[in-house]
């Protein structure tokens, strides 16, 4: 696992160097995910859950991320000076049950939408409206509220 990791990291790290010169329309951007579980090889295919959950993952790291369950994060924890964003648990499409989920952060400062949000120093406030049947939320941005434009779930009020 610390092989795959390690690997892993050297191509999105050759990568980021490759593109910082490239406009961002022609740019080579992969998403990784690394999961350890049993597979099946039959002649040039591989199937199972262990493929499953990693195909899953790469499905929801941003371009040019990294992203990992549980049981790879025990296994390669204080192996490597990176630091790890806990992404909660996550329901991946036709996995059974929900898999905590850690992207790896590649960049000492962090991705570059933290560095990007954290340049613009924008004021945020959260705001939770209830109904009788539903909860939304809204955003509060330099003063202007906003709904945001993907709600993940709606919540039902207890």
């Amino acid at each position: 696992m610390v092989d795959a990791v390690r690997y892993a990291v050297e191509v999105q790290r050759s990568l980021a160097n490759h593109n910082a010169e490239i406009p961002q329309d022609k740019r080579i951007e992969y998403r990784i995910g690394i999961n350890v579980g049993d597979i099946v090889c039959d002649g040039d295919d591989i199937f199972g859950d262990g493929v499953n959950v990693a195909a899953r993952l790469e499905g929801i790291v941003e371009r040019g991320g990294i992203c990992v369950p549980r049981q790879v994060m025990d296994q390669i924890e204080g192996k490597f000076d990176l630091s790890y964003r806990e992404l909660g648990r996550q329901n991946l499409k036709n996995i059974a049950k929900p898999i905590e989920v850690y992207a790896i952060e590649l960049d000492p400062a962090g991705s570059r939408a933290c560095q990007v949000l954290a340049a613009a120093n924008l004021e945020q406030q959260v705001s939770v409206l209830q109904s009788s049947r539903r909860c939304a939320s809204r955003v509060r941005n330099r003063g202007q509220w906003t709904t945001p434009r993907k709600v993940r779930a709606w919540v039902k009020p207890p």
